[in-house]
């Protein structure tokens, strides 16, 4: 199952609230909407936004009694929290100018609309894509960016992009607080897979990550090299399909 995530693509927005709480919710009931037996066993794999999704379904997997989940695939983040902490460095806020920007969605919209949505969208991916010749033609082959270009131009689509920035500096960063202090961690076997020329010039990745992962749960953290920038799922993606696969037949015992 690879869905949009709510407001995304051809997924309808969320009725009831853009954190990343409610989204898994939405992803689950899909997800167990085609299942009769439970607990169904998963391995979640997520990049950028659907990553942060995936993170919070592992710390509060006990909301989800129906699925067991096996392990967890994070592409190119940090956590919400540490991600905020890291605008500090001026470089960093700089590159990361829509964390900023877009939660203040009654600015936000209206500017990307006057200087158009799908025009907002390639800017912004060609800014994310790495120096590799063969990855951004990996990238760019076949027109693919236009998808996502045309997807942003759908009624509804920034506007719950925007949402969900607005969710991430609020309930999720308090909802991120909030488990840090109560030593709520993941605790499930968990791969990370980062570019080290975007998040990794950024961030200690691997230090990040060891303090919001439980002690004694398999964590591998591996930084995507040779010029991959943050698409690396598309501009290597038979590299990030071995590494994902290694990783699924570990987890499958």
């Amino acid at each position: 199952m690879a869905p949009d995530l709510p407001g995304y693509g051809d997924s309808t927005p969320a009725e009831t609230g853009h954190d990343k709480l409610t989204y898994s919710t939405a992803i689950i009931e899909s997800l167990l909407a085609t299942y009769t037996t439970f607990p169904v066993k998963v391995v979640l794999i997520g990049h950028d936004r659907g990553a942060r999704v995936i993170h919070r379904l592992a710390v509060s997997k006990s909301h989800y009694p129906k699925i067991s989940i096996l392990g967890v695939v994070l592409a190119d983040i940090i956590p919400t929290f540490e991600q905020f902490a890291a605008f500090s460095n001026p470089a960093t806020v700089t590159r990361y100018f829509h964390w900023g920007f877009l939660p203040n969605v009654a600015l936000s919209v209206p500017m990307i609309k006057a200087f158009g949505p799908g025009r907002f969208c390639r800017m912004v991916i060609q800014a994310g894509a790495g120096k590799n010749a063969q990855g951004a033609k990996s990238l760019f082959d076949n027109d693919s960016v236009d998808v996502y270009a045309a997807s942003f131009e759908k009624e509804g689509v920034l506007e719950a992009t925007s949402r969900d920035y607005e969710a991430a500096a609020k309930e999720d960063y308090v909802a991120q607080v909030e488990d840090q202090k109560a030593g709520r961690k993941i605790d499930v076997p968990t791969l990370v897979l980062y570019s080290t020329q975007n998040l990794g010039a950024m961030a200690d990745v691997p230090s990040i990550w060891k303090n919001w992962v439980k002690d004694g749960t398999d964590l591998e953290v591996k930084g995507m090299s040779d010029g991959y920038g943050h698409f690396f799922l598309e501009e290597a993606p038979h590299i990030s399909y071995d590494h994902i696969v290694k990783f699924i037949k570990g987890v499958e015992g």
